[in-house]
């Protein structure tokens, strides 16, 4: 389980919580592990009561965000997903109400507000499954000074921004000029594509190359798994990668390191 995130769960009991008064129907607060990152998304069949809240404050509590939206209605379930090991706030979470029109009206309510330093963004949590696929894009050759606000100006154009990543050097902290960019429907991510691929943004020196992240990775793990072959050849290396479905599986699991691959390895998959 190292790696994975966990998942403070929220759920609607028969006793309200110790020392807080009654909040809306009585209720207690109970953490659960969840599941690992494959099932972010959404569950099945919550149809339209399940939120998804991107932007929360790195040091929100699961207890602060039923709080606010138990304002609108019956909450069933409240989760803010963390990571298993270390306790780290991915910064997003998930609100399952008991009624459709509570979570629509929760979105208009709550969607922009502005809490410490984020402005949350409420939306539907997306089903599972064909639904979502290519709907992430990688981004390179993005200006090196850019920031996240930049990044959502540039692509918030072409429709919902559920997440984006703004990859940054480890050393130095500064961008890398490479981004992911998820949008809420397929296509708003194609558009942007259409758009942005390319294209040299204000303060750019070269064209965007913006494309679907999962064609990416497939890229990524034939190259690997090329490279491997040779290196197994030339070393005899004690782990073997066997084609390029182990390796893009392993490159796309969550508790893989760059630690369990060769140092050669570990520098291709960095600069690639």
């Amino acid at each position: 389980m190292d790696g994975y995130p966990r998942t403070l769960h929220y759920v609607k009991q028969d006793a309200s919580w110790e020392g807080e008064g009654p909040s809306h129907s009585s209720a207690r607060n109970s953490y659960l592990n969840h599941r690992p990152m494959a099932d972010y998304q959404v569950q099945k069949n919550e149809g339209k009561t399940n939120l998804i809240i991107n932007y929360l404050p790195q040091n929100m509590t699961e207890k602060e965000l039923y709080s606010m939206f138990v304002t609108i209605g019956p909450v069933e379930s409240c989760r803010v997903m963390k990571d298993f090991k270390t306790g780290y706030s991915y910064g997003f979470g998930f609100v399952n109400y008991s009624k459709a029109e509570d979570a629509s009206r929760a979105i208009g309510t709550l969607n922009g507000l502005q809490v410490q330093n984020k402005r949350l963004k409420v939306s539907f949590a997306r089903p599972s499954g064909e639904e979502i696929k290519e709907t992430n894009l990688y981004v390179t050759n993005l200006p090196r000074n850019i920031t996240e606000q930049y990044l959502d100006m540039l692509f918030g154009k072409y429709g919902q921004i559920v997440q984006k990543n703004l990859l940054k050097d480890k050393l130095t902290g500064m961008p890398r000029g490479v981004a992911f960019v998820r949008f809420d429907r397929r296509d708003e991510a194609q558009q942007a594509i259409n758009s942005l691929n390319g294209v040299i943004p204000e303060n750019g020196t070269e064209p965007l190359v913006v494309k679907i992240a999962e064609e990416h990775g497939k890229q990524k793990a034939a190259y690997y798994a090329g490279w491997q072959a040779g290196y197994n050849q030339s070393r005899g290396s004690q782990q073997q990668w066997h084609g390029e479905g182990d390796v893009l599986a392993a490159v796309q699991s969550p508790s893989t390191r760059y630690k369990e691959f060769p140092g050669e390895l570990v520098w291709h998959m960095e600069n690639f």
